[in-house]
């Protein structure tokens, strides 16, 4: 290192290399400045100044202490802000400032309360011990003299780390939230990238620790209202859930739909939050009062729906972004009798990812064979009015695809004039069924079983058909 030292001398002389140090020096110092100006409460800024001033006077002990002195006035002020809104904080508080007032040491017990009670993380109390330590050592007549690294470092930590982090003081901002949620124009589209969009942008200053209190006084708020009253408060927590963060939509599971799902009257609330963030079923998947409870609550929003409009219902929504974990985690059986509730209601109107179900799918094509023969002519004139919508995304084996063509000429040769239409229409309104019935005819060795005009039907085009017969 001398050699270096040397060298640089004999290349660009003393006054260079003076000049040098002296540029990395104030380049430090400089980085102190900015920090300080990130503080924005006065009093605290007042005493970071003070031990900036100690430390461009080289008393590295005062720029410690008294940068230490701030991280716990710091701490408690947040403290106090969070002890307005939260019964704990509150309870930890009046210990503290009554310690304080008396002018005993509070600052070991201050940090172990905030830990126990999950206020500060345990990597934040380790890192208050750690200044705590350096301070002590510091200050103590223990023969260590502080070097003006340690110095920079306490600073620099206290402000980065503590003073300018959110961790308490934002909690506040809660209730500032709360105040304007329900305002007529707060959520001016109701979409859900705007909803997303809007609460993002709400919460960008909240620190993780207040996720959970902001679930809370919004539960508060929505649980007790009406279906339509305080609107706002719902598409913010829905907006909480669309972030799909684990850490937040853990919470609402925890705090929201866990303590609220026994609540039928929440169910159009609670349902939602499943397709949200679907991985909300993923918290639940191993609570068996809950799964069942969440089974009910769906069986009954399906009963007070009156049908399928051009919004899907929540109960719709709940099985298209949740039949794969159903399979995943293994709930079928737990899911079951709402499933099968969904397919009684909405026998030509339920959601495609139904099918995803082996079980339900064998059910569901046994009933439209069933229907598309049934005597009672509403029954199977119904099903060929209803079945286009169905046959767009059924996928059905050749042989059940023949069986139901054959089920809708006996209807139609019965009772059922809507059948006999759609049959002599040659089966072309159900394109993928009359595909399906014709590979089946095609598999065949001999055709001789089958009834000659119903093979016609499948095999052939109307149109065609039709110039034949002219000509």
């Amino acid at each position: 290192m001398k050699y270096v030292l040397i060298k640089l001398n004999n290349l660009f002389g003393y006054n260079y290399f003076k000049l040098l140090l002296k540029g990395y020096y104030l380049a430090q110092l400089s980085d102190m400045e900015e920090l300080l100006e990130q503080i924005e409460n006065i009093e605290i800024k007042d005493y970071m100044r003070e031990a900036m001033s100690c430390y461009y006077a080289n008393a590295y002990r005062g720029c410690i202490v008294l940068c230490v002195i701030a991280m716990f006035d710091d701490l408690m002020r947040k403290l106090q802000e969070l002890s307005y809104i939260n019964g704990t904080a509150t309870g930890i508080y009046k210990v503290l400032l009554a310690k304080q007032e008396d002018q005993d040491v509070f600052e070991n017990d201050m940090l172990t309360q905030l830990c126990s009670n999950n206020i500060i993380s345990k990597l934040e109390k380790d890192i208050f011990n750690n200044l705590k330590g350096l301070r002590n050592k510091s200050a103590h007549p223990s023969g260590h003299k502080p070097t003006a690294e340690e110095a920079r470092y306490v600073y620099s930590e206290v402000i980065s780390k503590v003073i300018t982090q959110p961790l308490l003081k934002t909690i506040h901002l809660i209730e500032d939230i709360l105040k304007k949620i329900n305002n007529a124009n707060f959520f001016y589209i109701n979409t859900p990238d705007v909803i997303k969009s809007i609460v993002e942008n709400e919460i960008i200053n909240l620190h993780d620790d207040a996720y959970a209190m902001l679930i809370v006084k919004l539960t508060d708020e929505i649980k007790d209202a009406q279906l339509n009253d305080k609107k706002n408060y719902k598409l913010f927590l829905y907006g909480l859930a669309l972030l799909n963060k684990t850490e937040i939509s853990e919470k609402i599971y925890k705090k929201f739909i866990k303590n609220h799902i026994d609540n039928l009257e929440l169910r159009a609330i609670i349902i939602p939050l499943f397709t949200k963030d679907n991985r909300m079923l993923e918290f639940l998947k191993d609570d068996l009062i809950i799964i069942g409870r969440l089974n009910s609550m769906i069986i009954s929003k399906i009963n007070s729906e009156n049908g399928v409009g051009i919004i899907p219902n929540n109960s719709h929504a709940f099985f298209k972004e949740n039949s794969e974990l159903i399979i995943k985690f293994s709930l079928y059986d737990k899911f079951k009798t709402s499933l099968e509730k969904m397919f009684d209601k909405y026998e030509y109107s339920f959601p495609k990812e139904l099918l995803i179900f082996e079980e339900m799918k064998n059910t569901i094509i046994d009933k439209y064979k069933n229907n598309a023969k049934s005597s009672m002519y509403t029954k199977s004139n119904k099903f060929v009015q209803e079945f286009a919508y169905v046959d767009s995304f059924l996928t059905l084996e050749p042989v059940d695809a023949y069986e139901i063509c054959k089920n809708i000429k006996m209807a139609g040769d019965s009772c059922s004039f809507a059948s006999k239409n759609y049959y002599n229409n040659y089966f072309n309104d159900f394109p993928n069924l009359k595909a399906k019935a014709k590979e089946y005819i095609n598999s065949l060795d001999d055709e001789s079983d089958i009834d000659a005009d119903l093979l016609r039907k499948i095999v052939e085009d109307e149109d065609i058909a039709t110039d034949e017969s002219n000509s």
